[in-house]
C-alpha cells in the first residue's frame, strides 16, 4: 500500500523550490500599506485591526505642511505600540514603545505628504508570538486642539 504524504509535505516542497531557486525572505513582498485620510476633505478616519507576532500592521497617513496629525491607540494588550515616520521613512517622528511617551500623538507636521504610521507588538510579546487587536484613531487639522 502506497504511504501517504506527510501533512506538511506541500510546504516543505514549497520551501525546497524556493532555496532551489535562489529566493530569500529579502525576496517577500513588503507588507501592503493602507492609506488613511486620501481625500482632502476627510479630516477623521478610524481603524480596527489585529497583530500578531512579528506581523505589523502598516498605514500611510496624507497631511498637507502646516496641518496637525492627531493619532490614538487604544489596544487589548500594553505591548501594542506604534511609530510615526516622515514622508519616505527618514526620520522618526513619534515612537509610542518609549517609556516616557503615550499613546496618543498631537503635532503640527512641517513636510506635507505620506507619513508612515506602523502598529506593532513589543519584541518580547512578538517573541511569545502573542496576538492583540487594537483600535486607531486618525485625524488631521489646520491648527492644534489642546487634549482635554
Amino acid at each position: 500500500m502506497p504511504r501517504s504524504p506527510e501533512p506538511d509535505a506541500g510546504r516543505r516542497a514549497a520551501i525546497t523550490l524556493a532555496l532551489a531557486c535562489g529566493l530569500t525572505a529579502a525576496d517577500a513582498p513588503a507588507p501592503k500599506a493602507y492609506l488613511l485620510l486620501a481625500a482632502p476633505d476627510q479630516l477623521r478616519e478610524s481603524v480596527q485591526g489585529v497583530v500578531r507576532g512579528r506581523t505589523s500592521a502598516r498605514y500611510l497617513v496624507m497631511a498637507a505642511p502646516g496641518e496637525a496629525l492627531d493619532v490614538r491607540l487604544t489596544a487589548n494588550n500594553p505591548a501594542v505600540y506604534y511609530t510615526l515616520s516622515t514622508p519616505g521613512g527618514a526620520v522618526l517622528l513619534y515612537d509610542s514603545s518609549d517609556p516616557d511617551a503615550a499613546k496618543r500623538f498631537m503635532r503640527k507636521v512641517a513636510p506635507g505628504g505620506r507619513y508612515r504610521l506602523e502598529v506593532r507588538l513589543a519584541d518580547a510579546a512578538a517573541r511569545r508570538n502573542t496576538t492583540a487587536t487594537y483600535s486607531l484613531s486618525v485625524a488631521r487639522q489646520a491648527q492644534l486642539i489642546p487634549a482635554r
